[in-house]
């Protein structure tokens, strides 16, 4: 399974890392697996 910086989801998906920390403190993205960083 591949696993992806805040910075490299933001990059794909074309939003900003901002963008994405928002939407994970919602609860809109649950990442499948943390890890221990």
């Amino acid at each position: 399974m591949s696993k992806y910086t805040t910075g490299e989801i933001a990059k794909l998906c074309g939003v900003s890392v901002r963008t994405v920390q928002y939407y994970d403190d919602r609860g809109i993205l649950v990442p499948s697996e943390l890890s221990e960083g």
